[in-house]
Formats: C-alpha cells, structure tokens, sequence
C-alpha cells in the first residue's frame, strides 16, 4: 500500500507542467499497486486505462503532419537538455 501511495504521488509531480517524464505510466502502476486492496482504486484504474486507450487512438489517428511536429517538438526538447547539460557541465553520472 505504501508503495503504492508513493508511485501515485510521484507519477502526480512527474505530470506536473514543465517536468518531463513519464508521471501517467507511474501513476497507473502505483494504482495497480493499490487496486490489489481498495476497490476504489480498482475503479481509478479501470478509468485511467480507459483514458489511456482514448489517448493511444488519438495518437495512432494523428495527421501526418501533427506526427511529424510532434517528433520535432520532442527532439528539440531533447537538444535543449543535452545543450543544457553541455553548457552547464553536468555530468553523465552522478559522483
């Protein structure tokens, strides 16, 4: 249960605006975690399922061109962040 508790509460600041990261993946997975015990979060995952399967449908039936802003968007984020990690010399492993 607590390690449940704590994935919810993780994937919750993961999805918090200007955080990358996957937060709805942990969130599903800290209610699994719950739904073996509270019938309640058994219905919140039913629920997020659903929703996920809305999100992967639209995702699938995006236009060519909303595919290809996407992947852009993504790899300059990505630059952004090894640009970032250049500039400010943080290192690839912590020490």
């Amino acid at each position: 249960v607590v390690l449940g508790v704590v994935l919810v509460l993780a994937g919750i600041v993961l999805s918090g605006p200007g955080v990358p990261g996957p937060g709805f993946l942990v969130i599903l997975i800290g209610l699994s975690f719950l739904a073996l015990e509270f019938d309640r979060a058994e219905r919140l995952l039913e629920k997020a399922i659903v929703a996920a399967d809305r999100a992967k449908d639209r995702a699938e039936n995006a236009s060519r061109t909303q595919k290809i802003a996407m992947t852009t968007a993504g790899l300059l984020a990505l630059g952004a962040f090894v640009a970032a990690a250049i500039l400010w010399d943080i290192p690839l492993l912590p020490v």
